[in-house]
């Protein structure tokens, strides 16, 4: 990626291309299959916001 970060817009628009033509769907379930056939299982999970948001230093 030469680095370069997309933006929120970007990724938006991907994100609605996946789901309009159902890709996402697809991913989903793929990873799920490979979960299963290496007999892993998922018992709960966190989703975690990473925004990061410049704030004056506390020192």
């Amino acid at each position: 990626m030469d680095g370069k970060i997309p933006e929120e817009t970007t990724i938006l628009n991907f994100r609605h291309l996946l789901e309009y033509h159902r890709i996402a769907e697809q991913i989903l379930e793929g990873v799920n299959q490979m979960i299963s056939e290496r007999a892993v299982m998922l018992r709960e999970g966190m989703i975690l916001d990473a925004t990061n948001i410049n704030s004056p230093s506390s020192s």
